[in-house]
């Protein structure tokens, strides 16, 4: 997507349609039909009734949002479909998506890249059946929600972390596996409500599962780290 505004910040209350804005200047810089993220979910916006005055075409039904809290308005990219190719030796991120909702990636094999899949400010996310060889890291997502992660995983990531994770929310991983990994197996900061099944980590040469601050309600079931550098799980 294009055209974010992310400059002051907001209150909304759940099940209201206004959104609240301080230090915002959307009359001049936001648009009716962009879209705002607001607890990980994208909500049309129907109306600009100020600089600091927005109205959303749906109620809000996430919890409310105090005065203070940030967030990210957008025009939006939605549904895109990405399966059955082999992409190699990116300078950047093989894929990199942002302002995005909607998204779906199968049967990927990605190699020798900067970083395996890179995404910002996204929502609606699927990934599936997917490996990443001998990339310098894994994957990497930050601002991301709604995710589904299923039969996919990294090997031999020559620098950096098998995937790392920055304020990632509501999302599941099953079946994943990270394979030696120059850097931790698994990197969190500022996560929540996330589900972990059947992950396994083997030979990261930091940490198998580094949960680095900010993180609550995280679930791990039938998981394991083996033959880590440092801790199993720190």
């Amino acid at each position: 997507g294009d055209r974010a505004y992310t400059t002051g910040t907001i209150s909304i209350s759940n099940g209201s349609s206004t959104v609240t804005g301080s230090s915002t200047s959307w009359a001049t810089n936001v648009s009716t039909n962009d879209r705002i993220l607001l607890r990980g979910q994208w909500y049309i916006i129907s109306a600009i009734g100020s600089d600091t005055s927005l109205t959303i075409s749906a109620p809000f039904g996430g919890l409310t949002l105090a005065a203070g809290s940030s967030y990210t308005i957008a025009r939006v990219i939605k549904d895109v479909k990405i399966t059955d190719l082999t992409i190699k030796a990116s300078n950047l991120s093989a894929i990199r998506f942002q302002y995005a909702q909607e998204i779906f990636f199968k049967d990927l094999d990605i190699q020798t890249s900067a970083t395996g899949i890179e995404g910002d400010d996204s929502s609606n996310i699927q990934i599936n059946e997917m490996d990443l060889v001998a990339n310098n890291s894994g994957f990497d997502f930050n601002n991301c929600h709604f995710m589904t992660f299923n039969s996919a995983g990294t090997l031999d990531d020559l620098v950096g972390a098998g995937i790392k994770l920055t304020n990632v929310t509501n999302s599941d991983f099953d079946a994943a596996f990270f394979l030696n990994s120059a850097g931790d197996g698994i990197n969190l900061t500022d996560c929540s409500n996330l589900s972990f099944e059947g992950v396994i980590i083997t030979s990261a040469a930091g940490q198998g599962w580094e949960f680095v601050s900010g993180n609550r309600d995280i679930t791990l079931a039938i998981c394991g780290a083996e033959g880590c550098g440092s801790d199993g799980i720190k």
